[in-house]
């Protein structure tokens, strides 16, 4: 059994595409919507640094989806089919 490190390499490239394509939603939602529902509620800390560890704890749960994903995406399943014929 010989082991290829060249083989997660597309992998990684598409783990990290589907990430950034992920990020633009994050960061949407992270700057408009946050400072609506946080306008009128007294705040423990000023909005940047809430906004700040929102976007970070987003894009933590973007990546572990996609890492999920591509992680799970060689497994063969009774609905896949092989595109290759």
């Amino acid at each position: 059994m010989t082991t290829n490190d060249t083989a997660g390499i597309p992998r990684l490239r598409l783990g990290l595409l589907l990430w950034l394509a992920g990020m633009p939603g994050v960061v949407v939602i992270t700057v408009t919507v946050l400072p609506e529902l946080l306008g009128e509620v007294i705040l423990p800390a000023p909005l940047w640094v809430i906004s700040l560890a929102s976007l970070a704890q987003s894009s933590l749960l973007v990546a572990l989806a996609v890492w999920v994903g591509v992680a799970l995406a060689p497994l063969d399943s009774p609905l896949s089919f092989d595109a290759r014929t």
